[in-house]
């Protein structure tokens, strides 16, 4: 487990929502990502920044308004293309909170806290078979619509860890994917992804009852 100390690390916002347990592949060309991964690459870098979801505005030429909740990652491949591009794989290890936002001079910064779940009531392996259930449950449903969704194998997993790998599988909307990063524990997470199955379940019944009607 990370030790919560807040640290200054290298920021690399994405319009997406990076999961712990996740790679991310990063094709850089911006030319402050470039220096960003200039440092990752030297021999006394320890290879880690962070990244949060850009809320609004782009991935490119900044002005955006960033989340404060993301997670922190270790590189894990890097190469330096002739024209100056790089491509870059990390593996997320942890969730961090922002604690300050600094200077984005030569590239985003912040003070960052790693964010460890709350302590709370376990989940059983049980609860988790269950959970597991209304998911493959809501594969079906999809794939009668011609919707592939692939089901993680989480046999080996830890609950936290089956449910980081189950969010970041199943189809939903950015902002959900972050309320579920930004639940506190273990038991807010899978509350609230047991939920947002619901919901899909719900919606592909829906659907499916209108596909059956004749009368629209």
């Amino acid at each position: 487990m990370e030790p919560t100390v807040d640290r200054e690390l290298p920021v690399f916002p994405l319009g997406s929502v990076v999961l712990p347990g996740v790679v991310v592949p990063l094709r850089i060309f911006e030319d402050r990502y470039c220096t960003l991964a200039t440092d990752l690459s030297a021999p006394d870098s320890d290879r880690r920044f962070s990244t949060v979801m850009i809320e609004r505005g782009s991935e490119v030429g900044g002005s955006d308004v960033r989340a404060d909740i993301g997670c922190i990652l270790e590189t894990v491949a890097i190469r330096q293309h002739p024209d100056g591009t790089w491509d870059l794989a990390a593996a997320a290890i942890s969730r961090m909170q922002v604690i300050r936002w600094l200077h984005d001079d030569p590239y985003p910064r912040a003070v960052t806290r790693p964010w460890p779940d709350d302590p709370g009531p376990e989940i059983s392996r049980h609860d988790l078979s269950r959970l597991l259930e209304s998911i493959r449950e809501l594969c079906d449903g999809a794939a009668a619509l011609g919707q592939a969704i692939t089901l993680p194998d989480v046999a080996r997993n830890s609950v936290s860890g089956a449910l980081w790998k189950l969010c970041a599988s199943l189809p939903m909307a950015d902002l959900d994917r972050y309320r579920v990063l930004s639940a506190p524990s273990v038991e807010m997470r899978f509350d609230l992804l047991g939920g947002l199955v619901r919901q899909q379940l719900e919606l592909l019944e829906l659907i499916s009852r209108q596909g059956h009607n004749p009368n629209g």
